[in-house]
């Protein structure tokens, strides 16, 4: 494999990771709330972890969009997304007729 196939999926990787940065800003607010935790007297020292944290993230992010892409989550989002969209259903509906049409040929030729 080499450098432009690499770059390429681990581009893919981030794009799909992306879907989970709710998660990490999620994350992120969780992170705030408990270090301003002190304001009601309890004092948890978390932010000497702060680049863990943000590292942390950073790799279940792609971590999260390899599986996605492995587990071809991404095709399956794909499909739903092509049956809203009503290009699509004329193209599959046309689709449908290039195939019944098809169909009705190779009968023709066969009898």
């Amino acid at each position: 494999m080499n450098i432009k196939e690499a770059f390429i999926k681990l581009k893919l990787y981030f794009e799909r990771g992306r879907v989970y940065l709710g998660i990490v800003s999620f994350s992120g607010t969780a992170f705030m709330v408990i270090t301003q935790l002190k304001i009601l007297g309890l004092s948890i020292d978390i932010t000497n972890y702060t680049a863990i944290v943000l590292a942390i993230a950073v790799v279940g992010t792609i971590a999260l969009g390899f599986f996605e892409v492995k587990l071809k989550f991404f095709s399956k989002d794909l499909e739903v997304r092509g049956m809203k969209n009503p290009l699509w259903h004329k193209l599959y509906a046309q689709l449908d007729r290039i195939e019944n049409k098809q169909k009705e040929l190779e009968k023709k030729i066969d009898l």
